[in-house]
């Protein structure tokens, strides 16, 4: 009993861990467009977590839209992200994604 107490104990964190730590895909593209600089899964770095984004419920066109056009008022306790209008919708899709997979149930 205990054993089995433990090896879920274990597969939790391995689960969450992995929900958490984005596939390489998409850490290839939080890289290449300098996304980690200001950002992390979970902590606070000069911009909001993907997670705190995550429950900001964006669909992935508005996180898109978002990221083209941004709005300094939708986080006011962060320095206001510049513009970037240059990451691709398709690049944005992919990162949005995976960032819903963070969201709060």
């Amino acid at each position: 009993m205990i054993k089995y107490f433990f090896t879920t104990i274990v597969v939790l964190a391995a689960f969450t861990a992995k929900a958490q730590q984005a596939p390489k895909a998409v850490e290839d593209l939080l890289k290449k467009h300098a996304c980690t600089t200001c950002h992390h899964a979970e902590k606070k770095i000069i911009g909001p977590s993907w997670k705190l984004i995550a429950n900001k419920g964006y669909s992935k066109k508005q996180f898109a839209n978002l990221v083209h056009e941004t709005k300094p008022e939708n986080w006011p306790d962060y320095p206001p992200m510049a513009p970037m209008p240059n990451v691709s919708k398709t690049d944005l899709y992919k990162i949005a994604e995976w960032v819903s997979t963070l969201k709060k149930s």
